[in-house]
């Protein structure tokens, strides 16, 4: 529960769009989604910003389309991280819990010894050219024995093992400068799979065990969670774009002629319907050249090999992980890439578990385009910072100074 109404306003940057929300959110912690907007990314190409004024364009662009149906202005930002400039560290720390009195007044563990462990094991070296994004719990134990929750647990130990993950400063600080030049101002980054799990995942796929597989334009992001908790994450450089490249290769055609006509033709695999022609029109040494194309033929030469490297990439990076732990839980597929017909047909063959395609969770109120997977990241971003700040309020309330004021407020208004 939050102690007010408030609104939160949250920005993705992905390769080929730039997407805005805007949502209010109650003092109950439900969300609703007020304004929204999307429109071509411009100045970004491969995680390298290229153009800081065009970046800035787009976000203002899509900020504004939010602003205007949420009739209202922009906040400070929250803003989506990831690609191949995200680094994930482990580390592992812990803290002696000290006891007087013997084993008869054995003292539990309560939420500051949980952050003294947690401070401990951060306090790993980082290269300077790097900021500290989160800190995030994997495993917790008490004397050596895992545990999900050590909280008033007794022992005379407790460790943690962690996931640390940064960024660039160099790309940060574009990025804010980008949002600047737009109008507005960042007031904190996401990793981008944290955010995605956020609006795709259920609370059941979270604790039981769950693989998302976020299916982008340049890149597919591949987490595993458990327990609710990020417990392993990657970044391969392959995703939708490339599909759109080696179909323009194989036509002949430009970038974007490739991707209109990977959208209403493209598919992989079990043809769906009618096998229909279509013609092409493309540039050859004489010329303009145009020919009649089968859709089967972009399908099984050029849309399902490289669905199935991406797909198989994607597992050859979870299986050593998958093997170990013996993981209980499934697959959900999201991202704008996710959309091509037959993508999670061509999952379930390739992955050891179900594989389910994810829609977007947490808001009462999503249209035909907002239930779309390329929005999942930017609606995750709103429940990621309302989940910060609840955690943030029970860190005060759960504090043994705020339980004192806690107290001393209620014994005032018990007077009055």
């Amino acid at each position: 529960m939050l102690n007010r109404h408030t609104s939160v306003s949250a920005v993705n940057i992905g390769a080929s769009t730039t997407t805005a929300v805007i949502a209010d959110v109650d003092s109950q912690g439900e969300m609703t989604l007020v304004g929204y907007g999307q429109c071509p990314t411009v100045g970004l190409s491969n995680d390298l910003i290229t153009d800081i004024r065009g970046l800035g364009g787009a976000i203002a662009e899509s900020l504004n389309q939010a602003e205007e149906m949420a009739e209202m202005q922009a906040g400070a930002l929250v803003m989506a991280v990831g690609g191949e400039h995200v680094q994930i560290m482990k580390s592992r720390g812990g803290v002696a819990l000290h006891q007087s009195g013997g084993a008869r007044n054995l003292r539990s563990i309560d939420r500051s010894d949980m952050k003294t462990a947690l401070d401990n094991a951060s306090a790993v070296p980082i290269s300077p050219e790097l900021h500290v994004l989160h800190v995030l719990p994997v495993n917790y134990l008490v004397d050596g024995r895992k545990v999900r929750n050590p909280e008033e647990l007794c022992g005379t130990r407790l460790d943690v093992e962690i996931m640390v993950v940064a960024a660039k400063h160099s790309v940060l600080r574009s990025l804010m400068k980008a949002a600047e030049y737009g109008g507005y101002r960042v007031g904190k980054f996401c990793y981008r799979p944290l955010a995605t799990s956020r609006a795709v995942l259920s609370d059941e796929e979270m604790d039981q065990g769950s693989c998302l597989i976020d299916m982008g334009s340049r890149h597919t992001d591949v987490a595993l969670f458990r327990e609710n908790r990020l417990v392993f994450s990657s970044t391969l450089a392959l995703g939708g774009a490339h599909i759109t490249d080696d179909t323009g290769h194989l036509l002949a055609v430009s970038g974007n002629e490739a991707e209109k006509l990977k959208l209403q033709y493209g598919y992989c695999g079990t043809l769906a319907g009618e096998d229909v022609q279509f013609q092409v029109t493309g540039a050859g040494a004489g010329g303009s050249l145009w020919k009649m194309v089968k859709k089967s033929t972009i399908g099984s030469e050029v849309i399902q090999p490289r669905v199935e490297e991406i797909l198989q990439e994607a597992k050859n990076t979870i299986d050593e992980f998958v093997v170990r732990e013996n993981w209980p839980g499934g697959a959900v597929l999201t991202g704008g890439s996710s959309l091509l017909p037959g993508m999670r047909e061509v999952a379930a063959g390739v992955f050891p578990f179900p594989v389910i395609s994810g829609g977007n969770v947490g808001f009462e109120n999503l249209d035909e385009v907002t239930s779309r997977p390329d929005f999942s990241t930017v609606l995750g971003l709103v429940a990621f910072d309302c989940a910060q700040k609840q955690n943030r309020r029970d860190d005060v309330i759960n504090n043994r100074f705020g339980r004192w004021c806690g107290k001393v407020i209620r014994q005032i208004h018990t007077v009055i």
